[in-house]
């Protein structure tokens, strides 16, 4: 009776079982050390009580974000500027009304990317198969070589949003003058906030991407199981498979809420901005005003950093879907003499009703009755595209 009351391990355990250990060089000690480190600086590390603290923090830090815009943007408490130039007036987008939105939908994206994150985050706790915590995953579930290409890609990003930052405080020095002495700390601490949060949506980026990685992992394991099937029937593997579409259903349906929020923010972001510099740059080469280099490397450097923010979580939904996908197309490409002696697969006929069976279960990242495809993340990149060619032509 005790032994049917005690809690049974989540299911992804089982996938764990008989996997080759992988070797750790220094480099990649370092990398979980620094992606470790990010992660706590967030509270997304696990479901520990210190992670409650910087929660609060990056909440405060919202909170404070919201009331800098309000206190800028909508009742212009600190709007007496003087520029230097017409070109940096128009460099620094302010007083411009699509220019306003867009900082507006970045601003308030970036905030609720992390919000809801953290509902996302909390609520995954109830569900035993879902993986979200990096604390149970980014040591044990993702190939080093992952988990490399993953933190090279956060410095990237994270050094990408520094110079974007201080190349941005560099123009603000030179060129806005303002008026009134509190503001200068107003405008000075609202931007950095903004940036930082910008980073904040980064690193939630990024533990997306080690759910990813690691669904690619159980993947693999669910072909190493069932290659390694001695005896049975077809509802042995079956059942292989469907717990490996509970925990990508269970891990997808945790974050769906916070996919579809950052997907549309930040892509209706990115379009703003693009039509927003664009249409800026074409004023200012019309009216025979150089674009001051310094903004062409600040907008050029912001521009990659959103566009990553958009693309990245895209490319990770679609790494999930054709992932669950390659199960039945690598064993659809083999023939009987690569299956042990019992195996149901011997017959090709359990092959044909296995993948039958698998098509239409349809595993993968699913948010309602859309499946997040390798098709959708290209249609992600040419909205951007389509938007720039637009303008420019």
């Amino acid at each position: 009776m005790e032994e049917s009351l005690s809690p049974q391990p989540p299911m992804y355990f089982n996938f764990r079982l008989g996997r080759d250990a992988q070797q750790t060089t220094k480099c990649i000690k370092f990398a979980l050390s620094a992606l470790n480190l990010s992660f706590c600086f967030l509270g997304l590390w696990g479901h520990q009580a210190w992670n409650y603290i910087p929660r609060f923090l990056i909440c405060a830090l919202a909170i404070y974000k919201v009331f800098f815009l309000s206190y800028i943007d909508v009742f212009q408490k600190c709007g007496s500027f003087n520029y230097s130039s017409e070109a940096m007036k128009l460099a620094l987008r302010h007083g411009n009304v699509i220019g306003n939105i867009d900082l507006t939908i970045f601003a308030m994206g970036s905030i609720l990317s992390y919000l809801v994150f953290i509902g996302c985050f909390m609520a995954a706790k109830r569900k035993v198969s879902a993986l979200v915590t990096p604390s149970q995953l980014i040591s044990k579930d993702i190939e080093k070589r992952g988990t490399f290409v993953l933190f090279l890609a956060l410095l990237i990003s994270t050094l990408l949003l520094l110079c974007s930052a201080l190349l941005y405080f560099k123009i603000l020095q030179d060129n806005l003058v303002i008026e009134e002495s509190y503001c200068k700390t107003l405008v000075a601490t609202g931007e950095a906030a903004k940036f930082l949060l910008h980073w904040v949506s980064v690193v939630t980026c990024h533990i997306f991407a080690v759910s990813s990685l690691a669904l690619g992992t159980f993947v693999e394991d669910a072909l190493r199981i069932i290659r390694g099937l001695q005896d049975g029937t077809l509802d042995d593997v079956i059942r292989i498979h469907e717990d490996l579409c509970t925990v990508v259903f269970s891990t997808v349906s945790a974050y769906s809420v916070w996919f579809v929020i950052h997907w549309f923010t930040y892509a209706a972001g990115v379009l703003l901005f693009i039509v927003w510099v664009s249409t800026e740059g074409e004023q200012l080469l019309r009216n025979g005003i150089g674009i001051p280099t310094v903004v062409l490397v600040y907008d050029g450097f912001i521009l990659v950093c959103l566009v990553y923010l958009f693309l990245l979580p895209c490319v990770c939904a679609a790494r999930i879907t054709s992932g669950c996908a390659g199960i039945y197309e690598k064993i659809n490409s083999t023939t009987s003499s690569d299956w042990n002696e019992g195996h149901p697969f011997r017959n090709r006929r359990n092959i044909a009703l296995f993948i039958t069976y698998a098509k239409d279960r349809r595993c993968g990242f699913r948010v309602g009755r859309i499946t997040f495809n390798t098709s959708l993340a290209w249609i992600s990149f040419f909205f951007g595209l389509t938007a720039l060619l637009y303008h420019l032509f």
